[in-house]
C-alpha cells in the first residue's frame, strides 16, 4: 500500500514539473511560437544580430537566445526588454503570439540551455512588463 502511494507522488510531481517546464535543451524558440508569429522572430532576430553570438544566423531556428560576450557588455537592458515585450505582445485580435504561457517563455530564457541572459525569471517578467506599460 505504501509503495502505492509514492508511486502516484512521485507521477504528480513529474507531471507538475513538466508543466512548469514544458520544455528540454533541445527545445527551439520557433517552438514556443506559433507559426503565424515567426515574423516576430525574424525581426528580434534583425534587432538583436550586432549583440548575437557568432554562429547564431535565426533565432527561429536556434536553441535559444545566446548573446555574444561584447554584446552582452555593450546592449542596452530597456531596449533589449523593449524588444521582448514587442515581440510577445498580443496580435491584433489580441491572441497571444506564444504557444506556452508568458511565464513559461520567461523560464525557457532564464534557463542556461536555452540562453546567456543572467538574470532571474521574475527580474526578466518585470522588466519586460515595466518596458511594455512605458
Amino acid at each position: 500500500m505504501r509503495k502505492k502511494h509514492y508511486t502516484r507522488q512521485r507521477v504528480q510531481q513529474q507531471r507538475k514539473a513538466k508543466r512548469r517546464y514544458p520544455f528540454d535543451e533541445n527545445t527551439m524558440m520557433c517552438e514556443l511560437f506559433k507559426p503565424e508569429y515567426f515574423k516576430r522572430l525574424d525581426e528580434l532576430t534583425n534587432q538583436l544580430r550586432p549583440y548575437l553570438a557568432n554562429d547564431m544566423k535565426t533565432l527561429r531556428r536556434e536553441k535559444g537566445l545566446f548573446l555574444s560576450e561584447e554584446g552582452k557588455k555593450k546592449i542596452k537592458r530597456t531596449w533589449f526588454y523593449a524588444l521582448i515585450a514587442l515581440t510577445i505582445a498580443s496580435g491584433e485580435q489580441g491572441e497571444s503570439p506564444l504557444r506556452v504561457a508568458k511565464s513559461i517563455f520567461f523560464r525557457y530564457l532564464v534557463s542556461n540551455d536555452h540562453s546567456n541572459i543572467t538574470l532571474s525569471e521574475s527580474t526578466l517578467k518585470a522588466s519586460v512588463n515595466k518596458a511594455f506599460n512605458d
